[in-house]
C-alpha cells in the first residue's frame, strides 16, 4: 500500500495530489492518504467515493489516515 503525505498543504493541493495518486493506481490497490485538517480529510474523502473508490479514516494522532481502494 503506498502512502501520500499531504499534512502542511492547504486546500486543494490535498485533493489534487490524491486524485493524482489514484489515476496511477491500479485497480484493486489501496492508498493511504494522511491529512491534517478535517477540511483536508472531508475533501478527499468526498473526492474519492465520487470516483467510486472504497473509503475508510481513522484518527491517527492529530492527524487523519485515510484509505482508499480503487475500484
Amino acid at each position: 500500500m503506498k502512502t501520500l503525505d499531504v499534512c502542511g498543504l492547504s486546500c486543494p493541493e490535498p485533493v489534487v495530489r490524491t486524485q493524482a495518486a489514484l489515476k496511477a493506481l491500479p485497480a484493486g490497490e489501496s492508498l493511504a492518504v494522511l491529512a491534517d485538517t478535517a477540511t483536508a480529510r472531508d475533501n478527499i474523502l468526498r473526492t474519492a467515493t465520487q470516483a467510486g473508490c472504497r473509503v475508510r479514516a481513522d484518527n491517527d494522532g492529530d492527524a487523519f489516515r485515510i484509505v482508499l481502494t480503487k475500484a
